[in-house]
């Protein structure tokens, strides 16, 4: 029963730091981040030969400090969210100009939230079994 309870409870430790680390670099990315618009320059095509299906990630190209810099952004997914020529505003680190985020509240908080709430459910299951560990045994 016990062995049970270590990893659930680890699981759940490890994730909800994880949470915490990723949630405060996003808020520091919002507190400190500038904003600019972005072009999609083409749609970055992933197969998954296993399933034999493809996801669509999009492209961009902008321009911070007279460098122009392209880099994947967003989430794949399995229907094109933008096509080439479409904009986008991206939240930009100023000290990492490689750093860049679609400025939505999906893009910005999904992880430390997802991340948040398995670590919660986790944990909560692991003090849960434990509490119940120490008083049966």
């Amino acid at each position: 029963m016990i062995w049970g309870i270590i990893p659930t409870v680890s699981v759940g430790a490890l994730l909800t730091l994880l949470a915490l680390y990723f949630g405060v670099s996003r808020w520091v990315l919002v507190r400190r981040g500038q904003t600019v618009t972005a072009r999609v320059t083409h749609l970055r095509t992933i197969h998954d030969h296993e399933n034999n299906t493809d996801t669509y990630q999009p492209i961009v190209e902008y321009t911070w400090q007279g460098q122009t810099h392209e880099k994947a952004t967003g989430i794949a997914a399995s229907r094109p969210t933008h096509q080439a020529g479409d904009t986008m505003t991206l939240l930009i680190d100023p000290t990492n100009p490689t750093h860049v985020v679609p400025s939505s509240f999906a893009e910005v908080w999904m992880l430390p939230i997802f991340m948040g709430g398995m670590g919660a459910f986790f944990l909560g299951i692991g003090v849960v079994l434990l509490i119940i560990y120490i008083l049966v045994f």
